[in-house]
């Protein structure tokens, strides 16, 4: 289940059919008109393509950014102002130049690079973002938004990847958002990862991410979480120095 798609194709007409459903005017929202629509507006093409987790055996730039082109003309042939972004990527200073290299076309024709740009603590998380701006300005794109997709840590075991001490989440939380805000990176959105997780296995570190207890209740990571985002509103910024 983490190999890529043995059809490029058929990829491309699921997401045009996602698009069409769920979109702006999409037909899950006339056939609910009770509902107050929550249309998507953007659309990241697979998760992780420079990760050999989730792109087995090993990442292929090249098959990806077929993917990507097929997905992003089917999507906008339904939604125009769609924004179909790369992503989410783990190594974008070595993917990005890899999938321009492989398609040079696509330069122009992408609408955002998703990030997961997982690190110990919020310094190190805003760091990747600032190397993927970078890579993206030396290749001529340095316009395209970046949409940090997921950052997080894990509560559980002690010693697992992205281990951090409940105690310390929050202020990890709120400290990241502030630092990408203030980043002139042209971050245009940042995903926690994630709002609700298990927390039922101790020795599993998937089951401890989420923010929100599985069982409601009050959260110090939730009031962080959406404390830093209002403090972080408005307009996306670029800056020389990102």
């Amino acid at each position: 289940d983490h190999s890529p798609p043995a059809s490029p194709g058929d990829y491309a007409a699921y997401a045009g059919a996602v698009a069409a459903r769920y979109g702006i005017g999409g037909s899950f929202w006339r056939a609910h008109a009770g509902l107050t629509p929550l249309p998507v507006d953007t659309y990241e093409i697979w998760n992780e393509p420079d990760n050999a987790s989730f792109w087995r055996p090993a990442p292929d730039p090249a098959v990806y950014a077929d993917l990507y082109r097929q997905a992003r003309l089917a999507i906008r042939s339904v939604q125009p102002d769609a924004r179909v972004i790369v992503g989410g990527l783990t190594h974008s200073p070595t993917f990005l130049p890899a999938l321009l290299q492989a398609a040079p076309d696509l330069s122009g024709h992408i609408d955002g690079v998703g990030l997961h740009p997982y690190g110990p603590g919020p310094r190190s998380v805003v760091g990747r973002v600032r190397a993927a701006r970078a890579v993206l300005r030396s290749l001529s794109l340095g316009g395209v938004p970046l949409y940090v997709t997921e950052f997080g840590w894990t509560t559980s075991p002690p010693g697992a990847l992205d281990y951090l001490p409940e105690r310390l989440r929050p202020a990890y939380i709120q400290q990241t958002l502030a630092g990408l805000a203030q980043s002139g990176c042209g971050v245009a959105a940042s995903l926690v990862y994630a709002w609700v997780t298990p927390e039922s296995e101790h020795a599993d570190s998937q089951d401890w991410f989420g923010i929100q207890p599985p069982g409601g209740g009050p959260s110090p990571d939730v009031t962080a979480f959406a404390r830093g985002l209002r403090e972080a509103g408005g307009p996306v910024r670029f800056a020389a120095g990102c």
